[in-house]
């Protein structure tokens, strides 16, 4: 529909007023248009270039990258030439109930473009994501067919479904969240419109990470279409925080976390099998979550490849019933095998340093074995707490009325060892004060022993007894009833009344009898 009205300069001005079912243009942009309405007004005739705008609504709009808009608005502003009757943008507003491109669709949709450079377009954007506010920075090449994104704003929980059909997994079951800021979004597309990379700083919160709920959590993200890092990460569980890196590999499903902060070990099990619960459940901690310097690196779904380098200091732990004053490990732990590197503790005045590994059964998780080389002034009632049947086995012949300085080495298996339970440790002792061994008296001692299962072997025995000294060498067989004693000794300066009393004393405590 055309109208004409008179102009002194231009002859007359032409009100133009188009309708169409469908049209279809290829520049500036492949475009398919559906229920168009038209309008504009420009000079029939002159010379002199003129600035004019069309005003375009439609139905639906096809775009490129199989994008369709819906209920659009546009104003386009630029040069007409009527001699040439040609129009050259210069600016563009648009707006559109929706946008759907592939698995992703937005609403509220307000851009400004600048098409004046084409093939070269830039401009800004803000839209309704999924539900979410976002705003959008863009400059894209149609000649180059690469484009730039920039975006700030809210992410909405449902774009990791999208994610999840581009990449073929489902991204939820390892990242999930309720609430995403972003600041300084990238989108980058390479040519042919092929996806290269996502950046962003994010603040999250309400995180399901891998069958581990997080409260909060602030990192840099990039995302190439396989490799999901952050260089930069931080979160909070509950009184856990923790800062540090992440990978992860969608499509072979490996990742490494590099953290640093203070952790209860059992608040994140989900991340790994029943082994991991498994050995840390015997760890209290009461006073504080652990200070706590990780590597965990594995492969989502499967335990088996899990590689833990764990260090941890902590206040007040209870370890298998036993309090500690203070307790810090560096561990290498795998699925079923534990490998204390470095082992430090307190205890009253005490205090233990060592190294030790521990096994399990790969499917049970029972007791195989631990292996330890330790150094300790901790009281021995510690061990038997920790250790049940296996500490009262080690400990249970010696009494001490002071902690002894100790060094122990050996093996302790456990019935799920493949040749059942054994014992074979080795003993250095020294002690001030009161000694008992199976309630024999003596004093001051210094002794070298070896355990093999029921078999206790003390050589190099050094000790006071009767107001003199008592060395020589003792070895304890059998169990129960069966329980032998067997000593070579050799005393010096003894009082022979006093030994007399003693050795009288003892037979009678053994026998029951004054």
């Amino acid at each position: 529909h055309l109208e004409l009205s008179p102009s002194e300069s231009r002859t007359a001005i032409v009100s133009v007023e188009l309708f169409a079912r469908g049209w279809k243009l290829a520049a500036p942009l492949p475009l398919q248009i559906a229920g168009l309405h038209l309008l504009t007004r420009f000079p029939l005739l002159g010379e002199a270039p003129v600035a004019t705008r069309l005003e375009l609504t439609a139905d639906n709009l096809a775009l490129p990258f199989d994008a369709h808009a819906h209920g659009v608005h546009a104003l386009v502003r630029g040069i007409f030439r009527p001699t040439q009757l040609s129009f050259a943008p210069r600016e563009l507003d648009l707006t559109a109930e929706s946008l759907a491109a592939a698995d992703f669709f937005a609403t509220a949709l307000a851009a400004k473009l600048n098409p004046g450079q084409f093939p070269q377009i830039d401009g800004e954007l803000t839209v309704r994501l999924m539900g979410a506010p976002l705003a959008i920075r863009a400059g894209a090449d149609f000649k180059a067919e690469t484009a730039t994104i920039h975006f700030d704003g809210a992410i909405s929980p449902a774009v990791m479904d999208s994610i999840s059909a581009r990449v073929h997994t489902n991204a939820r079951r390892f990242f999930d969240f309720q609430e995403l800021e972003c600041t300084g979004g990238l989108v980058t597309l390479g040519p042919g419109w092929k996806f290269e990379k996502v950046s962003a700083r994010t603040t999250v919160r309400g995180i399901d990470a891998y069958h581990v709920h997080m409260d909060e959590g602030r990192a840099v993200v990039e995302f190439d279409g396989r490799h999901f890092r952050s260089p930069e990460a931080w979160a909070r569980i509950g009184e856990n925080f923790a800062h540090g890196t992440y990978d992860h590999d969608l499509t072979t499903r490996e990742f490494r976390f590099l953290l640093v902060g203070q952790l209860r070990p059992l608040d994140i099990a989900g991340w790994f099998g029943p082994w991991w619960p498994n050995f840390f459940r015997s760890f209290e901690l009461p006073v504080a979550p652990p200070r706590a310097s990780v590597d965990i690196q594995g492969r989502w779904g499967e335990g088996r490849y899990s590689s833990n380098f764990v260090f941890v200091e902590t206040t007040g732990p209870i370890i298998r019933g036993a309090k500690l004053d203070f307790v810090r490990a560096r561990l290498f732990i795998r699925p079923a095998f534990y490998d204390g590197l470095e082992l430090f503790a307190t205890s009253g005045p005490g205090a233990a340093r060592g190294t030790f590994s521990y096994t399990t059964d790969p499917t049970t998780f029972a007791w195989r074995s631990l292996e330890f080389d330790l150094a300790s002034t901790i009281d021995p009632a510690v061990a038997v707490t920790m250790l049940g049947a296996s500490g009262a086995a080690l400990f249970g012949p010696f009494a001490f009325a002071q902690p002894p300085a100790l060094k122990l080495a050996g093996r302790i298996d456990g019935p799920a060892a493949p040749g059942g339970a054994h014992q074979s440790v080795d003993i250095e002792a020294r002690s001030a004060g009161e000694f008992r061994l199976h309630d024999f008296p003596l004093e001051n001692i210094a002794f070298t022993a070896a355990l093999r299962d029921d078999d206790l072997t003390i050589d190099n025995l050094r000790a006071g007894f009767a107001s003199g000294v008592a060395t020589g060498r003792v070895k304890l067989t059998g169990r129960g009833a069966d329980r032998r004693v067997h000593a070579d000794l050799a005393l010096k300066d003894v009082s022979l009344g006093g030994a007399a009393e003693t050795l009288q004393n003892f037979a009678a405590h053994l026998h029951g009898t004054p």
